[in-house]
């Protein structure tokens, strides 16, 4: 099989292709703050010639779903998608701060955060707890270890991703991968506003 991965949850864009036949994985990242979504697509297209194969070889997709940032999650899944709709393959999201713990076996103890820019932290502690926001006062008193700001390893995801594939071989409308938000967009009013009479 040949499995697309893609992360734009944390910074940057990650995107790779594994062929689980061979355990051959090609893969590209693209450091950035803003304009995932012009280069993402790109990418895919780059990554899918580097594997050498037609983009309708692919048999699914993985993609994290958050925590992370609003933005990135929402262009990751929308792509990912938009892709699994016009291929008719399965998408699978998986949540990022999973992948990240996937990274570190044996530290079901560490805490493994994702700083939100706003003075605290996405943070869940080992793989398949539930993810929260932690204060920086949480994370002080947190009596074990803790990682921060790791960026997901796509290769990871994909194999993740294995392990969840329930064997369908279409995308199902029914049940599209969802974002993992732990708190609302913020929404910032207009400066000017007119009133009408």
């Amino acid at each position: 099989m040949h499995i697309l991965a893609i992360d734009v949850s944390v910074t940057g864009c990650s995107v790779g292709v594994l062929d689980t036949a061979t355990s051959a994985f090609y893969s590209k990242k693209l450091e950035t703050d803003k304009g995932q979504a012009e280069f993402l697509v790109p990418m895919v297209q780059d990554v899918i010639i580097l594997a050498g194969i037609n983009i309708k070889n692919l048999d699914y997709i993985a993609v994290t779903r958050g925590p992370g940032s609003f933005t990135g999650v929402r262009i990751g899944l929308a792509t990912a998608k938009m892709l699994g709709l016009a291929l008719h393959i399965p998408v699978i999201g998986i949540s990022t701060l999973d992948v990240i713990a996937r990274m570190h076996p044996d530290s079901q103890d560490t805490l493994f955060l994702i700083d939100t820019k706003r003075n605290d932290f996405y943070g869940q502690i080992g793989e398949g707890s539930p993810p929260k926001i932690w204060t920086v006062d949480d994370v002080n008193h947190h009596k074990g270890p803790h990682i921060k700001d790791i960026i997901p390893d796509i290769l990871t995801l994909a194999y993740m991703a294995i392990e969840q594939h329930d064997g369908t071989s279409v995308y199902n409308l029914q049940r599209p991968p969802t974002p993992l938000y732990l708190r609302d967009a913020e929404v910032s009013q207009p400066k000017n506003t007119l009133s009408v009479r």
